[in-house]
């Protein structure tokens, strides 16, 4: 005889919780789960610890603040807040977050312009006595505000215990940082990550960190060209420099390394036409005798009399230090990078990408977090990088401008039949942003096989377009697209600028967004529940029945953001009202949802 024996949430082992727990994110963990029972509130510590919000719908996450938070935030060591999330806080805590999270070390906020910023930050980072870290991602420098003041403001939070500031990658770049800030000496910050716009606002921003022991600064519109520095950096230890843009020499590297006199680990990684930079013998008799650890990443642009000797004078000048490189078939650039690479982020050409080695030397890029592949032709392109990058969430491929690049340079039609090469497993890919249309487009297959967790896609409407009309595709790709995608961004370029293509009539016609494509796509993505549609630089009025189409046809949709010029009739009415008339009684007035918009952007939270 039988005996079943139905088992409950609750009984089952923590191990395989906190395995179901891995599937979903932090505010679906707390709205599910938290006080179901005090031992079930011990399992999922974790999450009370370290808590941000993914597409939890506008009712879950008013309820977590009203009944969760109030109980959980002692507790809180970590803290994650986009603009969307500020915004609904409850009159009840919204200004006393500080109160709310007392014993909160690190605070992230992702996606605030400096505007929105600065007095989110007047109001609370001040009052957060044992704040240590904070991380800001993907902030958008307004107009409105100077860069220097938006400095001032940073630096002159007055918290003893903090001493981590981290402007993430995805930051806008600072500039104009070419005054002194009175008063502003920040003798508590340690260690910095930064975005400046030259070499120039470097040499005014060192003044106010005395005492950094970590420095980690990009430049976007500068080379490390000589720049009279009248300060040194006595305490730093570790140096981080990102140059790419523009082509440095070895005379500018000297110059830069007077500042830094104790410097123990030192990261470069920069573009150049001089030799110097590319010989290892050269390069290595210029560093500090101190120095502990050299890590060196170096895109090598050749002049006309570039000949093949050269390869053999480079690979001899790096036999003290081992090193990996790949050379362009295209242009004979050289990227080169001392062995093991230890940045979390890499940037290379396409061409240069195609040619790494396909030998198993993963382990040398384990740390890379976010690639970036640009002048891209063919999607297939970049897989020999990406396969060494097992452990990378971010993959960013950047498609070359047909109309400016040599027809010596397009992809071969043998190049385009020839396989791929087949992708490991990748299990942290969670974000894929493609610019522009890359032949091969196909090959996004394997890429969807090899990471199954890949859930946001960022891609442009003509390539979205390319890819689901395609007849000869299969039906596994639209099944992939179908089970992995949950964030879809789609940016709708400029019709002025297609226009100067050659391709302008089909470019214009794929670029317009239509109801009929909504249909089309929606049919696909059918679960997507973060959705944003994009008008790059547009002056043409976004239909208000694209809106209504977007609503009705998305039926997971939770946050629903559209940026270009929205019509005066939407503006003007009862947007609240709109919207519930609009959704075709999907959307009821007594339901809890935030709808906000302006002239520029609509923004709907379900």
């Amino acid at each position: 005889m039988y005996f079943y024996s139905k088992t409950t949430f609750e009984l089952l082992p923590d191990e395989m919780i906190l395995e179901i727990c891995r599937y979903l994110h932090c505010s679906h963990v707390l709205y599910s789960f938290f006080d179901l029972n005090t031992r079930i509130n011990q399992t999922i510590t974790s999450y009370r610890q370290h808590v941000w919000f993914r597409r939890a719908s506008y009712k879950q996450l008013l309820y977590i603040y009203q009944y969760i938070l109030p109980r959980i935030g002692s507790s809180v060591l970590s803290l994650t807040i986009h603009p969307l999330h500020q915004a609904s806080f409850p009159s009840s805590f919204k200004h006393q977050i500080s109160n709310m999270f007392p014993n909160l070390k690190t605070l992230t906020l992702t996606s605030w312009t400096s505007e929105n910023l600065l007095s989110f930050i007047i109001d609370t980072i001040h009052e957060m006595k044992y704040l240590q870290k904070l991380i800001i991602q993907e902030l958008s420098c307004s107009s409105s505000i100077r860069n220097i003041d938006f400095i001032e403001k940073i630096f002159n939070i007055k918290n003893n215990f903090l001493t981590d500031i981290i402007f993430d990658y995805d930051c806008d770049s600072f500039d104009s940082i070419n005054h002194f800030i009175n008063n502003i000496i920040c003798h508590n910050i340690l260690s910095l990550t930064i975005q400046l716009d030259t070499l120039m606002d470097l040499s005014s921003l060192i003044h106010f960190i005395p005492n950094i022991h970590r420095l980690d600064v990009s430049f976007k519109n500068s080379s490390l060209r000589k720049v009279p520095f009248n300060i040194t950096l006595p305490y730093l230890k570790e140096f981080s420099v990102w140059a790419i843009h523009w082509y440095s020499q070895l005379d500018d590297l000297k110059s830069l390394l007077q500042i830094v006199p104790s410097i123990e680990i030192f990261s470069l990684t920069i573009s150049t036409r001089d030799f110097n930079l590319i010989n290892g013998t050269k390069l290595l008799s210029i560093l500090p005798s101190q120095l502990k650890q050299f890590n060196y990443t170096v895109c090598y642009y050749p002049y006309e009399n570039y000949g093949y000797s050269n390869i053999d004078i480079i690979k001899k000048s790096w036999q003290s230090i081992p090193v990996r490189y790949s050379i362009s078939d295209i242009d004979k650039r050289i990227f080169l990078h001392t062995i093991p690479y230890t940045s979390s982020r890499l940037t290379i050409r396409s061409s240069l990408a195609k040619n790494m080695p396909n030998k198993d030397m993963y382990q040398i890029y384990s740390t890379i977090d976010q690639i970036q592949v640009y002048t891209m032709m063919n999607l297939s392109d970049t897989f020999p990088i990406i396969g060494q990058c097992r452990r990378v969430r971010e993959l960013t491929l950047l498609t070359a401008n047909e109309s400016k690049t040599p027809t010596s340079q397009l992809t071969s039609t043998a190049d385009n039949n020839k396989p791929p090469v087949k992708l490991p497993y990748l299990g942290r890919l969670d974000i894929l942003t493609i610019e522009g249309t890359p032949s091969g487009l196909h090959h996004i297959k394997e890429l969807l096989v090899a990471a199954p967790n890949l859930c946001v896609l960022v891609i442009d409407l003509d390539c979205l377009l390319t890819l689901l009309e395609d007849e000869n595709e299969p039906l596994i790709l639209y099944v992939l697209l179908h089970q992995h995608i949950l964030d879809l961004c789609v940016r709708i370029p400029d019709n002025n600028n297609n226009n100067n293509n050659n391709n302008n009539n089909q470019q214009t016609k794929k670029s317009k967004l239509t109801v009929e494509k909504i249909h089309f796509i929606a049919r696909v993505f059918t679960r997507v529940r973060n959705l944003t549609i994009d008008y790059e630089a547009s002056d043409e009025y976004i239909e208000t029945n694209i809106i209504k189409s977007i609503i009705k046809e998305f039926k997971q949709l939770v946050i629903f953001h559209i940026y270009g010029k929205i019509p005066n009739d939407m503006i003007e009415n009862d947007i609240r009202q709109w919207v519930i008339e609009q959704s075709c009684f999907r959307i009821k007035s007594l339901d809890i949802f935030r709808v906000e918009c302006s002239n520029e952007w609509f923004k709907l939270w379900l």
